[in-house]
């Protein structure tokens, strides 16, 4: 399997670009057939992600490989499910302030699948919280 020409990551044969740094890999990557470690090398090298250690498994290690900061995950507008979780909180306390509490989370996410997971959430407990007081209201006038 070919190894990537800026990282030293694997890559599908076929493939025109790193799925680890982003770098564009050339066409003449190869296996890397030696016995020697394959060791990255960095315009801007990161102080303390790489390490070298003689005689374990591994010659190779990346204990902490890089995540996206924080700053390139988009901000989500939650205006909106604010407004929503704030009006079920009236209508039903229990499922308001959970939902409150997942829109509060959705954009300290560091992925954006995560984020769409807390948005999700949040829905389901405004529709939960709206269901529950509905029913409550429905009730109420019904016996009075």
């Amino acid at each position: 399997m070919p190894y990537c020409p800026n990282c030293g990551a694997e890559i599908a044969n076929d493939a025109k670009f790193c799925g680890y740094c982003g770098g564009s890999v050339s066409q003449s990557a190869s296996p890397v057939s030696s016995s020697e470690p394959v060791m990255p090398t960095y315009a801007d090298p990161q102080p303390g992600a790489y390490s070298y250690q003689p005689g374990s498994q591994s010659a190779y290690q990346v204990p902490n490989r890089p995540t996206f900061a924080q700053s390139e995950v988009p901000q989500v507008n939650t205006t909106g499910l604010w407004i929503w979780s704030i009006v079920t909180t009236l209508i039903s306390l229990i499922p308001g302030v959970i939902a409150m509490t997942m829109v509060s989370k959705i954009n300290k996410c560091a992925t954006v699948e995560e984020q769409q997971k807390k948005i999700r959430n949040a829905k389901i407990w405004c529709i939960v919280g709206d269901v529950i007081g509905i029913l409550a209201i429905i009730g109420q006038n019904a016996q009075g």
